[in-house]
């Protein structure tokens, strides 16, 4: 990975290579421009604000003719994906050299995921952007706001414990997501 750092130097490409280290599937064309709406992110986002839709394509097909970026999928368009490994090595590096850029971009994508469903989904699946939300909350360092504001009316849906009710994996959420506003409560960092 190195070698792909040094042979594109801090541009526009290891910018998306670190954006895309941010999710941990193939990333929504919508999520990445919630990163990338102005004002832009000191030290990752300069280069790719006010780039037109030529000049964005131009950087996508650097990347896959690098073999750093997934082809375009037929069935899931406008989603932009890489090897895990790319994705975490990228995506590790954003968190610790960049704290500030890492927690911004998080921040925006708490916005963007919490705004997605309806106010009270009926489904899990209906529920994962505010999953996500919850995530990327916790990872901007807004516990409160994503306690008070997403998991416990929304997710939970105040005393019904949606989340916990039906699914096997509806119930592991809710304890992975209770044990970890246990530990934000009790200042345990990992």
């Amino acid at each position: 990975m190195k070698s792909y750092q040094t042979w594109f130097g801090e541009g526009p490409e290891l910018s998306v290579l670190r954006m895309l280290g941010l999710f941990d599937r193939p990333a929504d064309e919508k999520a990445l421009g919630a990163i990338l709406k102005p004002p832009a992110i000191r030290g990752l986002t300069e280069a790719l604000t006010d780039l037109s839709p030529a000049e964005w394509r131009t950087i996508l097909a650097k990347l896959r003719r690098a073999r750093l970026l997934a082809g375009e999928d037929p069935h899931s368009p406008g989603q932009l994906d890489t090897h895990p490994l790319v994705r975490e090595y990228f995506g590790e590096q954003l968190r610790s050299q960049q704290t500030d850029a890492w927690k911004e971009c998080n921040r925006r994508l708490y916005h963007y995921y919490r705004g997605l469903p309806s106010p009270l989904p009926n489904s899990f699946r209906e529920m994962e952007p505010l999953l996500l939300a919850v995530i990327c909350g916790c990872n901007a360092g807004v516990f409160r706001e994503a306690l008070h504001e997403v998991y416990m009316p929304r997710i939970q849906q105040g005393d019904s414990s949606f989340a916990a009710r039906g699914s096997r994996s509806g119930r592991r959420v809710a304890l992975g997501f209770r044990s970890l506003f246990r530990e934000w409560t009790l200042g345990i960092t990992r």
